[in-house]
């Protein structure tokens, strides 16, 4: 009897404890995720400051495109992958208000600009279809261009 008892509070304790790797890993997949507009945004700015010759920028592109690049690459992985996908499609299938609500900026906006397009900022929920749309389904090593991610968005 007390062997059975052990066994029931031993598996009670691993199975939350997997609960909580899979929250876990759910934070993780998720800072990641918002990761790839913080790195879209460096190369953008980069590509804005190219036509300056003098700028020495073309180092600076180099490297922001090979971050950005390599953080979309990391999460093609076969190891990865699957997860990635059924947080994504976790996530758009049953939202939290804060997804729905919590706006991200798509597309860099130079801060010295009096002009921000409203097209700009989508939800979370749109940025992680996007994610899908542009990673997994077109296999593509960016996210989608804002217009062509807007044309997507209104399809859907």
């Amino acid at each position: 009897m007390k062997k059975l008892l052990g066994i029931i509070l031993l598996s009670c304790i691993c199975i939350m404890n997997s609960k909580a790797q899979n929250q876990v890993s759910d934070e993780a997949i998720k800072k990641n995720i918002l990761n790839f507009i913080q790195l879209k945004h460096k190369y953008e700015e980069a590509q804005s400051k190219m036509p300056n010759p003098r700028s020495g920028s073309k180092n600076a592109l180099d490297e922001s495109r090979a971050s950005y690049l390599g953080a979309i690459n990391a999460i093609k992985a076969v190891a990865v992958r699957e997860k990635y996908l059924f947080y994504i499609n976790k996530t758009i299938n049953k939202p939290a208000p804060s997804d729905v609500e919590n706006k991200v900026i798509y597309q860099y906006i130079n801060p010295f600009s009096s002009y921000i397009d409203k097209n700009n900022f989508i939800t979370y929920l749109d940025y992680l279809k996007i994610v899908r749309h542009s990673i997994f389904e077109l296999n593509s090593d960016t996210l989608l261009p804002i217009r062509q991610a807007t044309l997507y968005l209104k399809k859907k």
